[in-house]
């Protein structure tokens, strides 16, 4: 279907799969996307305190000049668009209940970033919001596209914790989709640089940051370009579940040519971003210190640069671009089932 006017909905918060999905949307459709209200984040502004956000501004922010901004106004009716995208559904529930009844299937996808498993609205106990009982279920009106599906932490919520979760992981999920972060196709470094360190300086893992002389847990560095400069001379990058199992730090890694060090990732769903990555395919699975330097100590070269080709192959699928035209097109295909 050729999409000729898109609204894409922000929130006043930076989130990661939100923004990154509009930064796709506005490689691939330009002036076509309309923004209500106009993001925040993406645009390059004296206002915007990239220090204050998560992730303090790096890789997804300040990307297009401020003029490229199209704000969404009421001269225009929501039939006129072919898409309307709730970008964060939870912090966008207000004009969701307000706009339900006046979109359509076909035109609507919803967005939810969130790192809890839970859908809006279950994730309140009903004792505590005991109206949001009553509030139309946007997966099941329109297609909803969520980045932390756990089948049986998601139902738990979804019953209202009234079944006990070794139940609840064996009821089928609600119709929800998968979706992920994402990285915009210009942040990958196609040309790889000599590594001369093993390990990037900033490592979120506690237990490998103590025995890693000169590394730190918090942010390392206060500019993206120290900080992907580090990654390029390092052979590892080192990440872990956070608040949830995605992080724009696994992009991050790959996209530097680097290879991910992913602390338990044989744990994370399935349905869980990140989707693809496999240990010793693409990435190394560790479950500490110990098991993460003999998996090093005994890659040899040839495994090694097999490994950081297949990392950069994963993260080249996993551009702001890709996402939004793998989603759109998931989104029109369930809508023709």
């Amino acid at each position: 279907m050729k999409l000729e006017k898109i609204l894409y909905l922000n929130s006043n918060k930076n989130d990661f799969l939100a923004d990154s999905f509009l930064i796709g949307l506005k490689i691939l459709y330009g002036d076509r996307v309309f923004e209500y209200p106009g993001n925040k984040f993406i645009y390059k502004s004296k206002e915007t305190n990239v220090e204050a956000m998560h992730g303090i501004g790096f890789t997804l922010y300040g990307l297009f000049d401020a003029s490229e901004c199209k704000e969404f106004n009421y001269q225009f009716e929501l039939s006129e668009f072919d898409l309307v995208i709730f970008g964060d559904i939870y912090r966008q529930s207000d004009l969701y209940l307000k706009w339900y009844n006046k979109l359509t299937r076909k035109q609507t996808i919803i967005l939810d970033g969130e790192d809890t498993p839970a859908i809006w609205p279950y994730y309140w106990a009903p004792w505590k919001k005991p109206y949001s009982i009553s509030y139309p279920k946007p997966h099941k009106n329109f297609n909803y596209f969520k980045r932390e599906i756990i089948a049986r932490r998601t139902n738990y919520y979804r019953y209202y914790k009234f079944i006990p979760k070794f139940l609840t992981g064996l009821l089928p999920l609600p119709k929800i989709y998968e979706v992920s972060f994402s990285i915009p196709e210009s942040k990958i470094q196609t040309t790889l640089i000599q590594k001369t360190k093993l390990f990037g300086k900033h490592i979120v893992d506690d237990e490998v940051n103590r025995n890693v002389e000169g590394s730190v847990t918090k942010y390392a560095f206060d500019n993206e370009s120290d900080y992907y400069e580090d990654l390029r001379k390092s052979k590892f990058g080192i990440t872990t579940k956070r608040g949830g199992w995605d992080c724009l730090r696994h992009y991050e890694i790959a996209a530097n040519g680097a290879v991910i060090c992913f602390r338990n990732l044989e744990q994370k769903p399935e349905s869980c971003a990140p989707h693809g990555l496999i240990d010793g395919h693409n990435c190394i699975s560790y479950s500490d210190y110990s098991n993460l330097k003999s998996k090093i100590d005994t890659l040899n070269e040839h495994d090694y640069k097999r490994i950081q080709a297949n990392s950069l192959d994963w993260v080249k699928s996993k551009t702001c671009e890709n996402m939004v035209l793998k989603t759109v097109q998931r989104h029109f295909d369930i809508c023709r089932e």
